[in-house]
């Protein structure tokens, strides 16, 4: 099947055609002018301005509606705080964004290339001149967002693993705009996505901090910087106090646990021998003996015999063996 239809059937999926660049419409004029001029003719500059306009136009549509869209994620994401599925939401929503963003953006290019090919390379400006002024290009802003929502919907510490070196965990794991994570050392050695192709312009997420990083500003100067200024921002006591805490988190929350249960097993030890000690009262009031259910032979073992007690033999052994 090929891009248009696919791109028509999405965006009739969608329930929202108007979200999606009319690429058919768009290649069928190009189509056509290199019909009517076919190479090495060149067809006129005036033709020739108004369909790039009406490619502008449209890319500059579908960047409106992006910006809308990713303006309601951000509010959506503001509301959801910690409640699940709220998050869940929310991140369906991105990600509705994010492919709604890269089916224009690839049509774009596709577009581009069909320009070059039919009409020449001197026709229209390179893809990205004109991709790189839009925000559904080069906005990182969603994935500064989901990275955000993995911290509620993930258990902390999740191994992700890199599609470039398949390590079963990032180091450093880093998102791109498109969505896609990698280790920051992986991803840093190339320029383009190696999953979708799509341009990263040296810009990442480290998923560990939801901040920007890029191939010169490296994950560990972005924690030391940040270290450096909550020290700023803050009293040395009060520095030293959050950073102890935060060392301590995991030890506390077991100790606060056991904290918490200790008076009821003390209850339950005071109760049990001051139930013991009752029992012992009234039997020596009562002159009763105290018997013991005990296979044993107390004079191979006497050092688990009662002292001062006098014990009956079991009922499923004879006096006589019990004596022995």
């Amino acid at each position: 099947m090929k891009y248009g239809s696919q791109l028509q059937r999405a965006a009739d999926a969608s329930g929202h055609p108007e979200k999606y660049l009319d690429y058919n419409r768009l290649k069928l004029q190009v189509k056509e002018l290199s019909l009517a001029f076919p190479l090495p003719a060149t067809p006129p500059a005036s033709q020739l301005q108004t369909l790039l306009l009406r490619l502008r136009v449209e890319v500059r549509r579908v960047d409106t509606v992006f910006r809308k869209d990713q303006a309601e994620c951000k509010k959506l994401v503001r509301k959801a705080s910690h409640d699940i599925e709220a998050c869940k939401a929310a991140k369906e929503h991105i990600l509705q964004l994010q492919k709604f963003a890269q089916w224009n953006y690839v049509g774009v290019e596709k577009l581009v290339k069909k320009i070059h090919r039919w009409l020449g390379v001197d026709a229209c400006e390179p893809a990205h001149e004109l991709l790189d002024q839009t925000a559904m290009y080069t906005s990182i802003e969603a994935a500064v967002m989901l990275s955000h929502l993995r911290r509620v919907l993930e258990p902390r510490n999740t191994p992700v693993e890199c599609p470039i070196c398949l390590s079963d965990d990032a180091y450093h794991a880093c998102m791109c705009s498109c969505g896609h994570v990698f280790c920051h050392g992986c991803i840093t050695q190339t320029q383009h996505c190696p999953v979708c192709r799509k341009a990263h312009n040296d810009t990442f997420v480290l998923l560990a901090t939801c901040q920007a990083v890029t191939a010169t500003r490296k994950p560990s100067q972005l924690a030391a910087d940040s270290e450096a200024h909550e020290n700023q921002q803050s009293s040395p006591l009060v520095a030293a106090i959050s950073k102890m805490l935060s060392r301590t988190t995991d030890a506390l929350i077991p100790a606060a646990l056991t904290l918490a249960l200790l008076p009821f097993i003390l209850i339950v030890l005071l109760l049990g021998a001051a139930w013991s000690a009752l029992h012992e009262v009234v039997d020596c009031v009562c002159g009763r003996k105290t018997l013991f259910m005990t296979p044993l032979k107390y004079s191979q073992y006497k050092w688990l015999a009662p002292h001062g007690i006098k014990t009956a033999p079991p009922p499923w052994c004879e006096p006589a063996v019990w004596e022995s």
